[in-house]
C-alpha cells in the first residue's frame, strides 16, 4: 500500500526536467513574442516618417503654391511685395476661404520649424497690415530642419527682402532626424 502512494507523485528528476522544458518553452516564447513587437514598432516608426513626409509636401507645397500667385497678383496690385525669404522661414500671402476660416480673406502666413517640429503662423491681412491677431499653428509633424533658397539672376541665395520683385523661384529642403531630406523647387510665376 505503501509504494503505491508514493508511484502517484513526482520524482526529484521529473519535476527537474519539466521545469527544465517549462523554462525553454517560456523563453522562446518570449524571444518570439518580443520579436513580434519589435517588428511591429519599427514598421509604425517607417509608416509614421512617411506619412509625415507626404503630409509635409502636401501641406508645404499647397500653401507654397497657392501664395506665390496670390502673392504675385498682391504686388501688381499694391506695388509692394509681402513676401520675405530668409534661409530659414519664409512669408507669403494667400487666400483664406470660409470653409477653412471663420471670415475669408487674405492670410499672410510664416512657415518655420521651432523644437523640432514644423510650425505656421498666420495673421489677417488688412490694408496696412496691422492686424495684431497672430495665430500659431504646430503642425505636429517633426522635422530636424527646412530651409529655402531664393533663385534669381542665374544663382540660388538665402535671404530675399525685394518688396519690388519675387524670386523666380523657391527651393524648399527638409531634413529629417535620420539623416533623409526632400526638397522641391517651385516658380513663383514671376514675368
Amino acid at each position: 500500500m505503501q509504494s503505491s502512494i508514493y508511484r502517484q507523485g513526482f520524482t526529484l528528476v521529473e519535476m527537474l526536467v519539466s521545469i527544465v522544458l517549462s523554462s525553454i518553452i517560456f523563453v522562446s516564447s518570449y524571444q518570439v513574442i518580443s520579436n513580434l513587437i519589435q517588428y511591429q514598432v519599427r514598421a509604425r516608426d517607417k509608416h509614421e516618417k512617411q506619412l509625415d513626409k507626404i503630409l509635409i509636401r502636401n501641406m508645404v507645397s499647397q500653401i507654397i503654391e497657392k501664395s506665390l500667385s496670390k502673392n504675385n497678383l498682391f504686388y501688381r496690385a499694391q506695388k509692394k511685395s509681402l513676401f520675405k525669404g530668409e534661409e530659414d522661414s519664409v512669408q507669403l500671402i494667400s487666400r483664406a476661404y470660409s470653409d477653412h476660416f471663420d471670415v475669408p480673406g487674405y492670410r499672410v502666413y510664416r512657415l518655420f520649424k521651432r523644437d523640432g517640429e514644423l510650425y505656421v503662423t498666420y495673421r489677417k491681412y488688412d490694408e496696412d497690415y496691422k492686424s495684431n491677431s497672430l495665430f500659431e499653428l504646430p503642425t505636429g509633424l517633426k522635422i530636424e530642419e527646412i530651409s529655402f533658397e531664393y533663385f534669381s539672376d542665374d544663382e540660388w541665395i538665402g535671404e530675399w527682402e525685394n518688396d519690388n520683385q519675387l524670386p523666380q523661384y523657391i527651393r524648399i529642403i527638409v531634413d529629417f532626424s535620420n539623416a533623409e531630406s526632400m526638397q522641391w523647387v517651385r516658380g513663383t510665376g514671376r514675368g
